[in-house]
């Protein structure tokens, strides 16, 4: 391994270090799912005490729970389609990609399967297998979300001013040590160009979605005032 500083490298070489590493990692990659293939064919993870190629990976090889699903799945899938390894190495498709497409694979149509996906991201190949098996449209729907509690005055003398309920009130519950973190919209593939979006919207948006959703559906009907929308378009 060349120790060199980094900071000792030009632009050039440093880029051209990152493609190196990249595309040896690619071929690593693919030799690691070659081996762990034959470890799980041999049923190697058995003999040495544990019940699944899961367990052996997480509590032998280290892995987290993600990666070990994620390569166990793939190490099968390129068993049964030898040329997975080839696309893997090449760069042609990543890890993720080979676990999206694995149920989807057949011997008469995965090369062009592969073709297909080749050079895209996740959310490509995830909108790739919604077009093989496309989800029926989710039901248009705004709700309102919970109102949030205020604070007022500071100090020892901060108080809790909350929201009136407009039914009956829930038990109280203790407050969460740590600021929820605010959930990033959701974005999913159903089919060929439709997506099921869920996101959360202040009142003047909502207004909006409903101007918009009206000029395109007139016959379309949204239930409730809310602030949180799940659309599919």
């Amino acid at each position: 391994m060349n120790h060199r500083p980094l900071d000792t490298l030009s632009d050039h070489q440093l880029l051209h270090r990152v493609e190196d590493l990249i595309q040896r990692g690619n071929a690593l990659t693919a030799e690691l799912l070659a081996h762990l293939g034959e470890v799980d064919a041999r049923r190697l993870y058995a003999e040495a005490g544990h019940p699944s190629m899961f367990d052996w990976c997480t509590r032998v090889l280290g892995l987290s729970e993600g990666a070990a699903y994620k390569r166990s799945r793939a190490a099968r899938a390129t068993r049964q389609f030898p040329a997975l390894l080839e696309w893997l190495a090449a760069g042609r498709l990543h890890l993720a990609g080979v676990c999206l497409l694995a149920p989807h694979l057949t011997e008469e149509g995965h090369l062009e399967l592969l073709e297909a996906a080749s050079g895209k991201s996740k959310r490509e190949v995830e909108g790739l297998v919604a077009d093989l098996t496309p989800s029926p449209p989710v039901p248009d729907s705004i709700r309102r979300l919970p109102a949030q509690e205020t604070v007022v005055g500071g100090g020892g003398g901060a108080r809790r001013i909350e929201p009136e309920p407009t039914t009956a009130p829930a038990p109280p519950a203790a407050p969460p040590a740590v600021p929820p973190t605010p959930r990033r919209p959701e974005v999913s593939p159903l089919g060929a160009d439709r997506y099921r979006i869920q996101f959360t919207a202040s009142g003047a948006l909502v207004e909006k979605l409903r101007e918009v959703q009206a000029l395109s559906e007139p016959s379309a009907k949204v239930r409730g005032p809310g602030l949180s929308a799940r659309m599919s378009r």
